[in-house]
């Protein structure tokens, strides 16, 4: 809504896997007067294509390469990459480790993107992989301001994390 009301004149594409979300992103978006086919029921990825969603509470969200339980959903994957081959003013993704590589993947393209904000989560399961994305942003010229959001205010003593097995346990903004 915020980039709507400052930007009135802007084109706006934005997604939401989840089935909720999704109608209520679509109500909003017609009262901005977004596009109907700029509201797409999925998420940003490397091709066109089906992948899987899973969740689990507010800090457990992940993309899966195949269905892996019965909490796993089915969505639609937009290529990034045919979206970013005009110039694009405002640009704002989150991803968990694994979906670093989508920005990797799209890391020539980012030169058509004016501003981008990332939320990253490292997965607490799996390996940090901020150092990639960082490098990959630098690649494509962007200077980087980075925000913590719910970290420890003792790291060397104890983390926070809400659920050990899915969650993240470093969260920072880009």
């Amino acid at each position: 809504a915020f980039l709507k009301t400052e930007y009135p004149d802007s084109e706006l594409t934005v997604f939401e896997p989840r089935g909720k979300e999704f109608v209520c992103l679509q109500e909003n978006a017609k009262e901005l007067g977004i596009a109907p086919g700029n509201v797409v029921k999925g998420r940003p990825g490397m091709a066109d294509e089906s992948a899987y969603w899973l969740e689990r509470g507010v800090a457990g969200r992940r993309m899966l390469s195949r269905k892996t339980s019965l909490d796993s959903i089915e969505i639609e994957s937009r290529d990034l990459r045919k979206l970013l081959d005009i110039p694009v003013s405002f640009l704002r993704l989150e991803l968990t480790d694994a979906e670093v590589d989508l920005l990797e993947e799209v890391a020539d393209k980012l030169g058509n993107v004016e501003n981008l904000v990332v939320e990253y989560r490292a997965l607490f399961s799996g390996p940090q992989r901020l150092a990639s994305l960082m490098t990959s942003l630098g690649k494509a010229g962007f200077r980087t301001h980075i925000r913590e959001r719910f970290g420890s205010p003792n790291p060397l003593f104890e983390r926070n994390v809400v659920q050990r097995d899915f969650a993240s346990d470093h969260r920072v903004t880009v």
